[in-house]
């Protein structure tokens, strides 16, 4: 309690920080055409990545209520290439015309973006790809995690219906991180059971990142990042909302998700509610081989695989000269069936189908994952500070009839595993611009999380896990044709796990017991870093190459789990002297387009990735090596 109102009270703060003493505000007017001199109606315009626009009917925008200093605006169209500029604001008012190049490639709802201080995909020596949320409702693969799978070098760990996991080129679990509005989402995310508790509809944009990125986004970064960005301002003095519907015959699923957004003055607010429920999945088969027994598949369906979701957010913000601050409070609720023959050793009699295809019974998981994120941009003159705040509250309970314990008495109740953690995150960007050709970002990002145990299972002990980095990261343009960034970041963690024992199962005598792990405290430090060069020697050709070393800190269940872990049917041990991991990564990427033709050529390369406990060194994961390769044309 004492901890959640702390964070109540950051977050309070953020949105009472008082404006800053700027010129203007100014206001930016301007008009778009095509290179032929086509007018083009309803060409959006993202401004600073949180402001967006449209042009009218005859191509013309105004963009009022402007600060000093520079800003990003972002030209998108379909069927026209993407178009990025930045803009000086310091006496006057500005006028752009702006002319957009016909492009006739269209790769469906995928386009780049940047961060602010880029200036578009060239520039930008990381494979990174992003999307809309066109792309996600268009996909409507049942989870955001399963919709991204189009995307070369993403896949997805599916272990039911409505759980999984991302996987980029080949990594996962703690070494993908997902970031949902500048803070790292955090669950119980080390389980191939465990999925990502996000409800699908609601991002706008989603940018993923490939390759390393422990540079700036921290140690979990090893494999890559799903980053979430925040929403998009809706535009000043209108009320829109919309409805989605969809269902899939295969588990008979029904869902919504509804939407409501409006903006007045400098205020805006956005709502969504979505809710999905399904039945028993159908699969193409009557039999399935576990553990050497060949067991049935009732009328093709697979058992207690039913389940519902339920999931609400609300943002609201304000939009001033000196900046501005969103709030955004979310809570997402997942209960669902888990198959019997894939949890545990099935036997033919659980198989046998109750007559009911919808209703959620043992073994199931229900998880409820309760979200608030502050973010807050600070403007001074050409440059900004960008503040994320974020609490988290993870609930997640698996349930099962209890077993038979030897000499002792079976426990009460369903709870076969109760896992609490919450988490306080604080993200600190200074994002500077030194001259047209030199800019970059001085950061620092902080973690705190208690997690606690219950029930009558064990596979990880409560603990308190600690993680703070800071980083310097600059970038070099000295012309159009090359681009080039370089940075350095320092992590601490440490990790504070409670000793466990439970009562020992095989003898009459009462009070004796079992350590399951002892208490262990761990402290973790290194360095990361990462070398970029982009060269594009004209509008045809583009080479990049990206090296970086990444750093990984071992989380609690890889120090200390000892347990069966149903979800995988296997019996987990951690490791209480396992080190840090170290990756040292690169990618190089060529493209090649002209006219209707693209090819695109990209080699991911990791050198190593292993745990060096002491003087042994174990693999944890086998080195990845890996080509994605494309061509897209007419």
């Amino acid at each position: 309690m004492r901890r959640s109102t702390i964070v109540i009270c950051f977050l309070i703060i953020s949105c009472s920080i008082p404006s800053f003493a700027q010129q203007g505000p100014f206001k930016i007017t301007g008009h778009v055409m095509s290179n032929q001199g086509e007018v083009l109606p309803g060409v959006n315009i993202l401004v600073d990545e949180d402001r967006a626009y449209t042009t009218d009917i005859h191509g013309d925008f105004t963009i009022s209520a402007i600060n000093h200093g520079t800003h990003q605006l972002q030209f998108t169209y379909i069927g026209y290439d993407t178009l990025v500029t930045s803009i000086d604001l310091h006496s006057k008012d500005a006028h752009l015309d702006i002319k957009l190049r016909y492009s006739q490639i269209e790769l469906n709802e995928v386009v780049v973006l940047g961060d602010h201080f880029k200036t578009g995909r060239v520039e930008q020596s990381q494979t990174i790809q992003s999307i809309d949320a066109s792309f996600i409702q268009n996909q409507n693969a049942g989870t955001l995690i399963n919709s991204l799978q189009k995307i070369p070098g993403v896949s997805a760990i599916n272990t039911g219906v409505g759980i999984a996991k991302p996987v980029i080129r080949g990594m996962s679990f703690n070494r993908v991180l997902v970031m949902d509005k500048g803070i790292k989402q955090e669950g119980q995310q080390w389980g191939a059971d465990h999925g990502l508790e996000i409800d699908q509809y609601e991002p706008e944009r989603i940018e993923i990142v490939k390759g390393p990125s422990s540079l700036l986004y921290g140690s979990d970064a090893i494999g890559g990042v799903i980053r979430i960005l925040p929403p998009t301002l809706p535009a000043n003095d209108h009320l829109t909302g919309d409805v989605f519907l969809t269902y899939k015959s295969n588990n008979q699923l029904f869902g919504t998700s509804t939407s409501l957004q409006g903006a007045k003055n400098d205020k805006f607010f956005k709502l969504r509610v979505s809710t999905q429920d399904f039945g028993d999945y159908t699969v193409p088969a009557t039999s399935f081989t576990y553990n050497g027994f060949v067991l049935p598949i009732y009328n093709n369906q697979l058992k207690n695989t039913a389940g519902n979701e339920r999931n609400i957010s609300l943002a609201t913000g304000i939009h001033k000269g000196w900046g501005g601050t969103t709030i955004t409070v979310s809570n997402f609720h997942q209960k669902a069936g888990l198959f019997p023959g894939a949890t545990g050793i099935p036997r033919e009699y659980q198989l046998e189908q109750d007559g009911n295809t919808r209703n959620i019974d043992l073994p199931r998981q229900e998880v409820n994952h309760l979200k608030i994120i502050s973010n807050t941009t600070l403007v001074f003159e050409q440059n900004w500070m960008e503040l994320d705040l974020g609490y988290q509250y993870n609930k997640r309970k698996e349930e099962g009839a209890p077993h038979a314990h030897g000499y002792q008495p079976t426990p009460d109740g369903n709870l076969a595993l109760g896992l609490d953690l919450q988490t306080v995150s604080a993200n600190i960007r200074y994002n500077n611009n030194f001259s047209e050709n030199l800019s970059g970002i001085i950061g620092f990002q902080g973690q705190w999380q208690d997690n606690k145990h219950a029930g009558f299972e064990f596979l990880l002990s409560s603990f308190r896990a600690l993680n703070a980095g800071a980083y310097i990261y600059q970038e070099y343009t000295p012309n159009h044709q090359f681009s080039m960034n370089a940075g350095i970041r320092y992590d601490y963690g440490s990790r504070d796990i409670d000793e466990q024992t439970e009562p020992d199962y095989t003898t009459p005598e009462e009070g004796d017991s079992i350590m399951r792990n002892p208490d262990i405290y761990r402290q973790f430090s290194d360095f990361s870093g990462a070398l970029g060069f982009s060269y594009y020697p004209g509008v045809n050709f583009n080479a990049k190459v990206n090296i970086g070393a990444s750093f990984r800190m071992p989380t609690p269940a890889e120090l200390s789990a000892n347990g069966v872990h149903h979800g995988t049917f296997r019996h987990e041990m951690g490791d209480p002297e396992l080190d840090s991991e170290r990756g040292i990564q690169g990618d190089l990427n060529l493209t090649y387009q002209k006219n209707a033709f693209c090819l695109a050529y990209s080699i991911p390369w990791l050198l190593r990735s292993v745990y060096l406990p002491g003087a042994k060194t174990r693999i944890f994961r086998p080195p990845g090596r890996g080509t994605n390769f494309s061509i897209y044309t007419e």
